[in-house]
Order: C-alpha cells, then sequence, then structure tokens
C-alpha cells in the first residue's frame, strides 16, 4: 500500500496532519518546529492535528521516501505542510510557522467553525 493509500485510509475527515519535511532531524528548523508543537500538544489535540514527519521510525522508510518526494519544497532542507481533513494542502511553507499563525489559519476553516460550534452545544 502506498503512502498516499495509506494517508488516506487512516486521516482523511478524522485528522489535521502536519508534515515536516527536513534534510536530517537535526535541521535547526526542523528542531524548531517540533519544539513549538511539543508546546501546544493540548491545542494541537483540540484541533484534531497529529504530525508525520520523514524521519519519523514509526513510518516505514518506503513511505517516508514517498512522503518527501510528494512534498517537499525543491532547493530547500525544510518544508512544513497542513493538510486538512479532506487531504488538500491548506499551508506550506519552508520555514518554521508559528502556533498562532497555524491555529488561526485552522480555525478559520469551515469544518473547524462548524466542530467549535457543535463544541458549544
Amino acid at each position: 500500500m502506498s503512502f498516499s493509500q495509506s494517508y488516506e485510509k487512516q486521516f482523511i475527515w478524522s485528522k489535521r496532519v502536519i508534515i515536516l519535511l527536513a534534510d536530517s532531524p537535526d535541521n535547526k528548523n526542523f528542531k524548531t518546529q517540533m519544539k513549538i508543537f511539543g508546546m501546544e500538544k493540548k491545542e494541537m489535540e483540540e484541533r484534531d492535528l497529529i504530525v508525520l514527519t520523514n524521519h519519523s521510525a514509526e513510518i516505514p522508510v518506503s513511505d517516508r521516501m514517498q512522503l518527501f518526494q510528494k512534498y517537499a519544497s525543491v532547493n530547500t532542507d525544510f518544508t512544513i505542510l497542513l493538510l486538512g481533513k479532506d487531504g488538500g494542502v491548506k499551508l506550506k511553507k519552508n520555514e518554521p510557522v508559528s502556533a498562532s499563525e497555524l491555529f488561526s489559519l485552522i480555525d478559520s476553516m469551515p469544518m473547524r467553525r462548524s466542530e467549535m460550534k457543535d463544541q458549544k452545544r
């Protein structure tokens, strides 16, 4: 099963996926982004966010390679993507993203607005 088939089976319509791609787990931007996420676990969980990286031992090597080939930006050593619950790319940058920027973007999405309304009930 390819990464895209596996991704769709596991996460479409249930999770928002952050994909972090870096040339090395020691990449400065990668470490910065992971630190930001580490401080925002509750907020990320509330928004149904999961993080996949091309350095995660939990993801098979072939899938990590597919991730990198499919989503990495050319001529950069770091890329962050946000995939919505529909599987579409909602954000793609080559530098770390602040938690407030990420959460503002997600909170502006129609599906997230609906989720927040449902939580208030």
